[in-house]
């Protein structure tokens, strides 16, 4: 009579399980497999009645008790894998739509509880919201009500659901006085037994309530806000749309938006891009990682960035841009504008007032300026075109590059051009230059003196188009 192997009976029905759940698994969904690996020991048992029975027989025909290698060795390859995912199912979550990551603050935790809080709050006659928290996502928006309503969605992950409750119920303390207060309790840090990981906070405000709100962790968004609002955040997006009153700004990490403002906006940020349109006012903007675009400003603009490009389109007042590291654009902008850069690319057109640039390594390209214009460039070629005839003075004084100049063939004033180590040309205009060795120059009036154009280029030629 052949006698079987120890494991092979255990390595059979394990097989038969895993299948079967598998089954189940593409059946119903991975809920089950999260379960039903919980219950992995039973390998374990499986094994152990098999070897009791084993023995007995054994012992009763006289024979020795022989182990199947090959099943004991894919035994321990599943028991492996059975542990892993058992440690792992704290870390993995199966559900109806798979298997998801839990995010680690998952990991020590038995209860995940939600909770919605409201609250009315009457604001009486105070003028003021301040709002501070810690770690939370914060929307503000108008109300038509005269009361302050709040709405919380609170998510706490946790080992008793009954703490849970006392902590969603008191974390977000509402105090008045002079002015209402709305704080997020900083006694709730997390900790073995609790961890909060979602706070999201929704406040409808009267037309006639001033905000100011401060957030270290989490997004700030308004919109439809009546009387203006200042916000501070360190780490997460804003958002402000439909503001009736003045905005200031000022974020950490995180892209800054503001769209239809109709105060004046101040905006600051250090690692984030910046986007503001619609301004009724002027604004001013300032960044020193990320972009900066502006759009449609009725009033003057002031940015300044350190590493990032600029951008400002359509702007009715005066216009300041200042970088280090990024091209700054300007178009259509209704007065004066004066750009410095110091290592990129600066691109100008239409310019209603008058325009001042200094840049120290890139080139420069101007299109149809009707005001003054007082270029200053360093190491890069330099670009004017002007469709109509120029009737402020121009200067251009360039260090190394070129310097090309279209101007009408009407085009009338006194030239007054210096070129070292390089050409002066002039396809149509009467400008024939005096040459030395190394300099050519040009000291000459067209029709009248009035428009006084002078061009200096230490290290290149001067070409004229027209």
């Amino acid at each position: 009579m052949r006698q079987w192997r120890v494991g092979s009976i255990t390595l059979g029905v394990t097989l038969i399980l895993i299948g079967i759940t598998c089954i189940l698994g593409n059946i119903y969904d991975l809920t089950l497999v999260g379960k039903i690996i919980k219950w992995w020991p039973v390998i374990l048992i499986i094994f152990g009645i098999e070897i009791l029975v084993s023995n007995t027989l054994s012992e009763k025909s006289l024979g020795k008790l022989k182990f199947d290698g090959f099943s004991g060795f894919l035994i321990l390859i599943i028991l492996g894998i059975s542990g892993v995912l058992f440690i792992g199912s704290h870390i993995f979550d199966f559900n109806k739509e798979g298997i998801n990551i839990r995010g680690f603050n998952n990991i020590n935790y038995k209860f995940e509880s939600k909770f919605t809080k409201q609250q009315v709050i009457d604001p009486k006659t105070a003028k003021k919201l301040i709002i501070s928290s810690d770690l939370a996502n914060i929307n503000l928006e108008k109300s038509s009500k005269e009361v302050i309503e709040v709405n919380s969605d609170i998510r706490i992950l946790n080992n008793d659901e009954k703490e849970a409750k006392k902590i969603a119920d008191s974390i977000i303390k509402v105090s008045q006085g002079e002015d209402i207060r709305i704080d997020t309790q900083k006694d709730f840090k997390n900790n073995s037994n609790y961890s909060v990981s979602r706070l999201n906070i929704n406040i409808k405000i009267p037309e006639k309530i001033y905000s100011e709100v401060t957030n270290e962790y989490g997004s700030i968004s308004a919109k439809n806000i009546g009387n203006g609002i200042k916000v501070k955040n360190s780490n997460g997006n804003i958002n402000l749309n439909s503001i009736s009153g003045d905005v200031i700004c000022e974020n950490t990490y995180g892209k800054i938006e503001v769209d239809i403002i109709k105060g004046k906006v101040e905006i600051k940020n250090k690692n984030g891009s910046i986007k503001a349109k619609n301004i009724e006012k002027d604004l001013g903007v300032e960044n020193e990682y990320g972009t900066i675009n502006v759009e449609d400003v009725n009033g003057n603009v002031i940015t300044k960035n350190s590493n990032g490009n600029i951008r400002i389109i359509n702007a009715g007042g005066n216009v300041k841009a200042q970088d280090q590291y990024g091209l700054i654009y300007l178009k259509n902008i209704k007065k004066n504008a004066e750009v410095e850069n110091k290592n990129s690319k600066i691109d100008v057109q239409d310019i209603f007032g008058d325009f001042k640039c200094e840049n120290d390594y890139g080139n420069i390209k101007v299109v149809n300026i009707l005001g003054k214009v007082d270029i200053n460039s360093g190491n890069g070629s330099v670009e004017f075109r002007n469709p109509n005839i120029v009737n402020k003075d121009l200067k251009i004084i360039n260090e190394g590059g070129s310097v090309k100049m279209t101007f009408a063939k009407e085009q009338k004033g006194h030239f007054i051009l210096e070129s070292t180590y390089g050409r002066i040309h002039s396809r149509n205009l009467d400008l024939n230059p005096n040459k030395t060795e190394e300099v050519e120059s040009v000291d000459k009036v067209l029709g009248s003196d009035s428009v006084k154009i002078k061009v200096t280029n230490k290290n290149g030629s001067i070409n004229i188009c027209n």
